[in-house]
C-alpha cells in the first residue's frame, strides 16, 4: 500500500513525456538542491524520481548525486537498517576509527574502519581529498564507511545496489587518468592517409560530363595546344604532373589505366630510366 501512495504522490505531477522530465530536470538544476549544475543531471534525477515512485525530497533524503552517479547517504542505509529490525552497537567512534556490531535476526556483523589501517588507501592520500585532514572529518568518514559496509553485509536491501558518496569518491578519482598521448607516428599516419588519397583520385578520376558522347576525362584532342605526354592527362590531384616527380608506384599503377599509348610509353620510359639508375648504383 506505502509503494502504491509513492507512484500516486510522484505521478501528480504532469509529466507526458521525456520533454517533460528534460524541462523539470532543468529547473531542478536551476534550485540548487541537489548539488548539480548540469542539466543532464537534472533530467536523471527527474527520471529516477518518476520511475521509483519517490518524491523529491524523499530524494534528497536518501541519495546523492555526485560526478554522474547516485551514491545512498550513510545515515539513510543506517535508518532502513534500523526499521527492518537491525540493531547497532557503538564500539568505537572517534578520530582513530569505527567498530560497530550489526544484529539483524540471526545474522551478526561486526564492520570497522580504523585509521591505522587505511592511512595507505588512495582515497586517503589523494591531494585533493581533504576529507581525512582534521580528526573529526576523519571520524565521520571511518564512521560513513564502516555503516555502508555492515548494512551491505547484513541486510542489503537497505542499501539498494549503491554506494555511500565516500566510496564513489574512490570510483570518480580512479576516472580521472589522463586521456592517452598520440602515437608518435601520428604525422606519419595522416601522411599515410594523403598519400593513399592520391593514388584513389589516379585510379578513379572524376568523370567528365559530355552529353553528346561517352565520358573520356582522357581524350586530350580537345586540347588546341600540341600534347605533352610527359605529364598526367587525368583529371584529379595528379593532373598535369609531370612523370617525372610522380613515386614509381603511381607509375606503375597509370599503366594499368585507360589512357593513350605515347602516355603509356613515357611512364614505361621513366621507369625504366629509375631501373637502370637503381642498378648501376647497386653495381657501383
Amino acid at each position: 500500500m506505502k509503494r502504491e501512495t509513492a507512484i500516486t504522490r510522484a505521478d501528480a505531477l504532469p509529466i507526458q513525456s521525456m520533454g517533460d522530465l528534460h524541462e523539470i530536470g532543468k529547473l531542478l538544476v536551476q534550485t540548487d538542491l541537489f548539488g548539480t549544475k548540469n542539466p543532464a543531471d537534472g533530467f536523471t534525477i527527474a527520471c529516477i524520481c518518476q520511475q521509483s515512485g519517490i518524491t523529491f525530497a524523499e530524494f534528497m533524503q536518501n541519495f546523492h548525486f555526485i560526478k554522474g552517479r547516485i551514491s545512498k547517504r550513510a545515515d539513510a542505509m543506517q535508518a532502513d537498517f534500523q526499521k527492518a529490525g537491525g540493531v547497532i552497537e557503538i564500539v568505537q567512534r572517534d578520530e582513530e576509527g569505527t567498530v560497530i556490531n550489526l544484529t539483524l535476526d540471526k545474522t551478526k556483523y561486526t564492520s570497522r574502519c580504523l585509521w591505522k589501517e587505511i592511512q595507505g588507501e588512495p582515497f586517503v592520500t589523494n591531494p585533493k581529498d581533504q576529507n581525512y585532514k582534521t580528526p573529526r572529518k576523519r571520524m565521520q568518514m571511518m564512521w560513513a564507511r564502516a555503516i555502508s559496509d555492515g548494512v551491505r553485509v547484513v541486510y542489503p536491501a537497505a542499501v539498494q545496489g549503491v554506494y555511500t558518496p565516500e566510496e564513489t569518491d574512490d570510483f570518480a578519482e580512479a576516472d580521472n587518468t589522463p586521456p592517452p598521448k598520440p602515437l608518435p607516428d601520428a604525422e606519419a599516419s595522416k601522411r599515410t592517409q594523403e598519400h593513399a588519397q592520391q593514388v584513389i583520385a589516379v585510379v578513379s578520376p572524376p568523370p567528365c560530363e559530355q552529353p553528346d558522347a561517352e565520358p573520356d576525362p582522357f581524350d586530350l584532342a580537345r586540347n588546341t595546344l600540341p600534347p605533352d605526354y610527359s605529364i598526367c592527362p587525368i583529371e584529379g590531384s595528379l593532373f598535369r604532373m609531370k612523370w617525372t616527380d610522380m613515386p614509381t608506384e603511381h607509375l606503375n599503377i597509370a599503366l594499368t589505366l585507360k589512357m593513350p599509348q605515347p602516355h603509356k610509353d613515357a611512364v614505361a620510359e621513366v621507369i625504366a630510366t629509375r631501373q637502370s639508375a637503381s642498378g648501376k648504383g647497386a653495381g657501383q
